[in-house]
């Protein structure tokens, strides 16, 4: 049981130490916070990690998919202008 009790404090430090870094990193880069906004947000109903993965994965798909439209259009643009 004291094992048990050590992991969860162990795992409750690393997660504090991570938000803070995350927050740190945010107050630099304003930017960013809506899309942190949008994590949490669709995070808030995921139940299990699978869930929350899965959640992330598709996040990250939208978000290269983004870049990717964004990337095409410059390359338009470039050719257009040379």
């Amino acid at each position: 049981m004291k094992t048990l009790i050590i992991d969860s404090a162990e795992r409750f430090r690393k997660i504090r130490k991570a938000v803070e870094e995350r927050d740190c990193f945010l107050e630099k880069h304003p930017n960013l916070e809506p899309f942190q906004e949008e994590i949490e947000r669709r995070l808030k109903h995921a139940v299990s990690m699978r869930n929350r993965i899965t959640i992330l994965s598709s996040m990250i798909e939208e978000k290269l998919l983004e870049l990717r439209e964004a990337s095409m259009e410059a390359r338009r643009i470039w050719e257009r202008i040379c």
